[in-house]
Order: structure tokens, then C-alpha cells, then sequence
């Protein structure tokens, strides 16, 4: 079997401020050059690694890839230290910063360092199962599984009744009715008679709607109460934890960065802490649930005590009063603990956007030190897959164009050993619009000197090939003369590139295409690849 030949492919992206100008996408939505660009390149490697994956078995070529943005901005400290007299000193709040604006950045370290959306909500599920667990059995102590509605109901009727119809025969009207009926005038007996079937409907009736009306309103207005403090207790909870969980976090998510498993940083939640913050929550919304339970009680004792007189019932004031604290304590907390849950989740969530933006210049300096190279089949994810609103490309490009140092860290990959027999290209998609070009010309014929095979894929606002521009690259803007010159010329080495000759490519000589359009982006990732 012949040995499967080797391809380095390496790609120099344009994201500083000259490209971010609006383009249309494929779709026809207005959206910055840099993100269509982006958009297509994630486009083709998925469909490179489908054919790649169906046609595994007969493969013949090995295709690497690695991935650089030119422009990316950050933000740096300048001098958090203080080392005078020999010693070093945090300056804290008096450090300077300052907006660093011509970082490259490694794209494919970039995605693998930003937590994917997924990654993130797996975290959230986890440590939100984890805090659950924890804080479960200290919550669980206001748990109250009775039918409360039902016993306290059930209560009030039987008490009612019981007590009014014990009063009821007491009565000299009653005693006659059932004692000395047949000794009576008819019409007195009869008389006395719905006298008292009158008096045990009415006892009846008024024990079982009293009851009934009571306990609903009494669940009615602790339903109301605890709804409407929602925002007290929600301001409460975050009282207590917003602080552990920015500072947490903040540090499993750099750690996240770092290859670090999700269930490795789960681990690492403070239980201790996190148990009594939880004690210390339940604590004082209990002192709250005792404070309504006074109010809802006095709102409603007016009510029960009418219905006592009624129908001339008596009841136990401080058994009335223990039912029905636990009436409103169990519908107050059905409230409370689900609102805990969800205002945790909650804060968790808020706290993770907060910090990834805030860990957008830590990550994109760090995928500006390394040096990622993949297998095109192993490249999970060209961009971070992350909130829109976190890496919109004003907040982390439109930089400048350090193009020398962009093409000065591909040279490294492409010189190093590792890779001699393999053969290189490079894939440069620009404005052209940098400056210093005399040090990356210079790089760049050294560059294909050693048979590397350099494509420029020009982005202009104008059609460089129009003929107000005269047929002549002298007369091309000067971004457009200077992707040009970097790029190889058209040969028989170039031959095996199988390259034919785009509608868009700029002259018969070099390999320099206008990419304005996405398909021609896409007909030259498909000659390469």
C-alpha cells in the first residue's frame, strides 16, 4: 500500500479594523467580513471532514491544518507588579491597563479554550446538582408533606360542628324537641321540631363552608404574600451568595480553559461553605415565613371568629393557631424552595456570562501563546460556539494588522522539522491594508523559496479587475498590489493543486483571487483541500 502523502495547510486571517466593514453572508443578512469569512471556513471544514470521514478507508492524503487571526484585541495589564528594591509588590487597584490591539491569535487554541455553549450548560447542570444535593437536607427541614389544606379543613369542621351542636343541646328548645315532644300542643311540637332540624342544618352547613372558605382564603393570601415579596427574598438569597459563586466561577472557568473536567472542577465547590451559606438562608427566610404567618393569621381571624358566633361554636384558639402556622408555612415554602432553586441556577448562569466576558482578553492572550496544528478530521470547532453578545467582533477584533508577526509565527510551523517532507501552503485572506511589509515580503520569499505555495485571497471593497482601474496593478489600490506580490507564482510545482484558473483570480501569473463573493472563498478551499 503506498504511503498516504502530507499536507500542511495553514490559513492567516485578516480580523483587524479594515476588514470589519459589513458583507453580505450567504443568506443575505448584513454581517461583518470577518464573521462571514469565519462562517465559511467553519462551513467547509465540517463538509472536509464528512468526505474525510466516508472516505477513510481509501484515503490518500493527510491534511493538517492550523488557523491564525491577525488583529485581535485584548486588554493587558502594564504594571500590576511593583518590583523595586528587590521586591515584589501586587500594585491591586492602582495597576494600569491598556487596550493591546495587534495580538495573532491561534483560532483552533481559541475555540478549544472558550468553553463551547454546550460545555457550559453541562457545567451548570452539574453544579446545580451538586449544590441541590448539598443544600437538600438542610431545605428539607421546612418540608412539611401532610395535607395540611386537608387536616386543618377537616379541623375547623369537625370542631365547628362538634361545639355548636354541643351548645345546641344545651338548649331548653332542644331538650323539649327531644324529651317532651308527645306531652306537647301539636303545633308547639311541630314548631320545636324544625326548630332544631333548622338549627343543626344551619350548624351544619355553616361548619363545613366556614371551614372550607376559611383554609382557602388562609392559602389564597399566603399564596399572594409570598408572591409578592419574591423580589425581597430573591434579593436576599443573592445577599448571601452572589460573592461565592463570582468567586468560584471565575476560577473554574480559567481552569475549564485549561483541560481541567467538568466533574474534576465540580469537585472543587466548597461544601463546607456552601452548607452554611445554605443554613444561613433557610435561617432567615424562616424568620420571614414566621413574619406572614403573623400577618396572614391576624388578616383572617375577624372571619373565623363570625363563624363561631354564627352558629354559636367554640374552638381551641392556640390548636387553631398551630394548624394553621403550618398551613401557611407548608404553601409559603412550596413557594420559597422553588424560587431558591431557580434564583441559584439564575445566579450561577449570570455570573457565568459575566465572567466569560471578562475572561475574553486572559483567553485570547493565551491562544495567542500557543501553537495548535490538527488533523482536519479532529478539529472540533474553528470559533468559539459562545453567546453572541460575548464575542461580537468589535469587543475582540478590529484590532490592527500585525501581518510581520502573523506571518513570522507560520513560518515557524512550516520551517519546523517536524513537518519537512510535507507539503505547505499558505492561505493568506486580507484586505492587504498592513503596514511594515518590506520585513513579511522579506519572510515571505523565504517562505516559497523552501516550496511553500502562498495564496492570497484579496477582500476589497471595489472589483480590483474593473476597468476603471485599468487592467494594471500599478494603478490597484495598495492593499491589492501588496497581496499580490506575496503571493507564489502560478508554475508547474504548483501543478499539483490542481488549480484552474478563477474567474476572480487577478492575473494569469500568481495564485492572488478577489474573494468578495463566498463561493469563490469556497472554490479555493476546495482546490486546496
Amino acid at each position: 500500500m503506498t504511503a498516504a502523502s502530507q499536507t500542511l495547510v495553514g490559513i492567516i486571517l485578516d480580523v483587524s479594523s479594515s476588514m470589519h466593514r459589513n458583507w453580505q453572508n450567504e443568506d443575505g443578512d448584513k454581517m461583518p467580513r470577518v464573521d462571514v469569512l469565519l462562517q465559511i471556513l467553519e462551513k467547509r471544514i465540517r463538509a472536509l471532514q464528512q468526505r474525510h470521514t466516508q472516505d477513510e478507508a481509501e484515503q490518500s492524503e493527510q491534511i493538517e491544518v492550523f488557523c491564525l487571526g491577525m488583529g485581535f484585541k485584548t486588554i493587558m495589564h502594564t504594571n500590576e507588579h511593583d518590583v523595586s528594591f528587590q521586591r515584589e509588590h501586587g500594585m491591586g487597584p492602582n495597576a494600569e491597563t491598556k487596550e493591546v490591539h495587534h495580538l495573532v491569535c491561534d483560532l483552533l487554541a481559541l475555540a478549544e479554550i472558550v468553553p463551547q455553549k454546550e460545555t457550559l450548560e453541562e457545567l451548570l447542570a452539574q453544579l446545580n446538582q451538586k449544590w441541590q444535593s448539598l443544600a437538600k437536607h438542610i431545605l428539607d427541614r421546612s418540608v412539611i408533606a401532610d395535607d395540611v389544606r386537608g387536616h386543618l379543613t377537616h379541623y375547623l369542621q369537625h370542631d365547628l360542628y362538634r361545639t355548636a351542636k354541643a351548645r345546641l343541646q344545651k338548649r331548653l328548645r332542644y331538650r323539649l324537641a327531644r324529651s317532651q315532644s308527645a306531652r306537647l300542643p301539636n303545633m308547639l311540637a311541630k314548631y320545636l321540631q324544625r326548630y332544631v332540624k333548622d338549627q343543626e342544618q344551619k350548624i351544619t352547613d355553616t361548619s363545613f363552608k366556614a371551614a372550607e372558605k376559611f383554609v382557602e382564603d388562609i392559602i389564597k393570601s399566603t399564596q399572594k404574600t409570598f408572591q409578592d415579596k419574591r423580589a425581597e427574598y430573591i434579593e436576599l438569597i443573592h445577599s448571601k451568595l452572589e460573592g461565592f459563586v463570582h468567586t468560584f466561577t471565575s476560577s473554574i472557568l480559567q481552569k475549564l480553559s485549561l483541560g481541567f473536567s467538568i466533574s474534576e472542577l465540580v469537585d472543587t465547590l466548597d461544601e463546607e461553605t456552601a452548607l452554611l451559606l445554605a443554613s444561613q438562608i433557610q435561617a432567615e427566610l424562616e424568620i420571614e415565613v414566621r413574619k406572614n404567618i403573623a400577618l396572614i393569621i391576624q388578616m383572617h381571624e375577624l372571619q373565623l371568629r363570625l363563624a363561631k358566633q354564627t352558629i354559636g361554636a367554640r374552638l381551641d384558639s392556640r390548636q387553631i393557631r398551630m394548624e394553621t402556622e403550618r398551613c401557611i408555612k407548608k404553601y409559603g415554602w412550596d413557594i420559597i424552595r422553588p424560587l431558591i432553586e431557580h434564583v441559584i441556577f439564575t445566579l450561577f448562569v449570570d455570573q457565568f456570562t459575566a465572567q466569560i466576558q471578562q475572561n475574553l482578553p486572559y483567553w485570547i492572550q493565551l491562544a495567542s501563546m500557543r501553537e495548535v496544528i490538527r488533523p482536519i478530521e479532529q478539529i472540533p470547532h474553528l470559533i468559539p460556539h459562545i453567546q453572541a453578545e460575548n464575542t461580537t467582533a468589535d469587543k475582540i477584533m478590529a484590532g490592527g494588522t500585525p501581518f510581520t508577526l502573523a506571518l513570522d509565527k507560520a513560518a515557524l510551523r512550516f520551517v519546523d522539522k517536524v513537518h519537512q517532507h510535507k507539503k505547505k501552503i499558505l492561505i493568506i485572506i486580507s484586505d492587504g491594508e498592513f503596514p511594515h511589509f518590506e520585513a513579511a515580503d522579506h519572510t515571505a520569499r523565504l517562505l516559497k523559496n523552501r516550496g511553500i505555495t502562498i495564496i492570497s485571497c484579496l477582500v476589497a471593497k471595489n472589483n480590483v479587475l474593473d476597468l476603471s482601474f485599468k487592467q494594471s496593478p500599478n494603478n490597484w489600490p495598495v492593499g491589492a498590489q501588496q497581496m499580490l506580490h506575496i503571493s507564489s507564482f502560478l508554475t508547474s510545482e504548483e501543478a499539483a493543486l490542481h488549480w484552474q484558473k478563477s474567474r476572480a483570480q487577478l492575473t494569469d501569473e500568481r495564485l492572488c483571487v478577489q474573494i468578495n463573493h463566498s463561493d469563490i472563498i469556497e472554490d479555493v478551499l476546495d482546490t486546496v483541500f
